[in-house]
């Protein structure tokens, strides 16, 4: 294994940069936007898919990235998430779902603007998206081959790990977790993959000490040279840990995205290392509403700052996380299709368990009109016959989530906010359509 250079960062020439929708909402961290440029390679596949080949050397990019850290440096844990941006949303969907956990540890954040070569939502890239919105700052921005997004986020890493002048935080980190959701997932799920074994730290020891692999959807080219697709895309055995968040079936996604049962695996342990995969019943791949319903409000980032709070201790060789059921599943749709078992509240069996479905105010379900997490809460009469009355119900909430909390699946701040979205909810005197 080899250490990356060192990529540089310098600021941009001009204008305010783009708005992010995930801005945070606490003035106690602070925020930088910098362009970053390095040179790096392009990679094919070998013989077969399971081996990494340098195909080009020599490829300068240039990309942008957004830092946030506490405003007193002091208060910095030394962890630094990297956020590995949607190669073509842009977005950065880590801090969306785990930013709340990341403030409250201090750690910092760095999201990393990438790129996928085949698109699938139309011809506008992340770069093209910043450029677009901003001409004269995003000017700089040069990354026109997906495949070097390898590099750039090796590089970046060593970067925060090293510190000094060109580093976007204050002072250099000790632990560094990167994640992604979707098309992120699926560019976090390959970095640990085919690179995550290619780098170590100048010291010695991993690049990465762990990974948060968010529902990742198709599996991308490795670069323009090589066109195939490997047929194992499970998580691997690594040296340090690994979590993988579905909502509701792996089983249901994978079949969806075309990926089969391909990404199936089991649990594993290890000193300092491991994988996990976690299905969250009743959640979906994106909460809005639909079937002139409400979103869903089943937390799915209650689970993501589980994860990165137990890669914390996990790969410093403490207990790893536990394990969970598979979400139930029941025989297939006459077209073959997987489907969901559900209990007589039509809410989805088995897998990770939420207060939500255990003491249940409404059917949580996927709208078939746009593929969003929506929730059907039950008419007054239907909740009085399940919990009696709303002192009821918020007594047997605080009881599952201090149930919930002991037994590993839900952080005390997060078990605080469901119980106070049950003291709020006024499901037992009014009509469903007003929620």
């Amino acid at each position: 294994m080899a250490t990356p250079p060192l990529p540089t960062t310098e600021e941009f020439p001009t204008g305010g940069g783009v708005p992010d929708q995930s801005d945070p909402t606490s003035t106690s961290y602070d925020e930088r936007e910098l362009l970053l440029r390095g040179t790096g390679s392009v990679y094919g596949y070998g013989a077969d898919t399971d081996e990494v080949v340098v195909v080009e050397t020599g490829r300068s990019w240039t990309t942008r990235i957004l830092a946030r850290w506490p405003s007193d440096p002091a208060k910095f844990s030394g962890t630094v998430v990297v956020d590995v941006g949607h190669p073509e949303m842009g977005v950065g969907i880590m801090w969306m779902l785990a930013g709340r956990h990341l403030r409250r540890e201090h750690h910092g954040y760095v999201l990393v603007t990438t790129r996928r070569n085949t698109l699938a939502y139309g011809d506008a890239t992340p770069v093209t998206l910043l450029q677009d919105h901003d001409p004269v700052r995003y000017a700089p921005i040069e990354f026109d081959e997906g495949g070097l997004t390898w590099d750039i986020l090796a590089q970046l890493a060593a970067l925060v790990r090293h510190g000094g002048a060109h580093s976007p935080f204050p002072s250099a980190a000790s632990k560094v977790f990167m994640g992604g959701f979707s098309g992120s997932g699926a560019y976090t799920l390959m970095y640990s993959r085919s690179f995550h074994d290619r780098w170590q730290r100048a010291e010695g020891g991993p690049l990465v000490d762990g990974y948060v692999i968010g529902e990742p959807s198709w599996y991308q080219h490795i670069s323009s040279a090589d066109d195939r697709i490997p047929a194992d895309q499970a998580p691997r055995d690594l040296d340090v840990p690994a979590i993988s968040l579905y909502g509701s079936s792996q089983r249901i996604f994978d079949d969806l995205v075309g990926c089969g049962t391909a990404r199936i695996r089991d649990d594993a342990d290890g000193p300092s290392c491991g994988v996990r995969t976690w299905e969250v019943a009743g959640s979906a791949h994106t909460a809005r509403p639909g079937c002139d319903l409400p979103a869903s409000d089943l937390d799915l980032g209650h689970y993501y700052h589980l994860a990165f709070d137990a890669l914390a201790r996990w790969s410093d060789g403490g207990a790893p996380p536990p394990r969970a059921d598979r979400v139930e599943l029941a025989a297939p749709s006459p077209d073959g299709r997987p489907r969901l078992r559900l209990d007589e509240h039509r809410n989805a069996v088995g897998g990770v368990r939420s207060v939500k479905l255990d003491v249940p105010v409404a059917r949580y379900f996927t709208c078939p009109e746009n593929s969003a997490n929506v929730m059907e809460v039950f008419p007054p009469d239907v909740l009085s016959a399940l919990h009696g009355d709303h002192t009821a119900y918020v007594d047997a909430v605080r009881v599952r989530a201090s149930e919930l909390t002991a037994e590993g699946w839900l952080l005390p701040d997060d078990a605080a906010q469901v119980v106070a979205e049950a003291e709020a909810f006024d499901g037992f005197s009014r009509s469903p359509m007003t929620t």
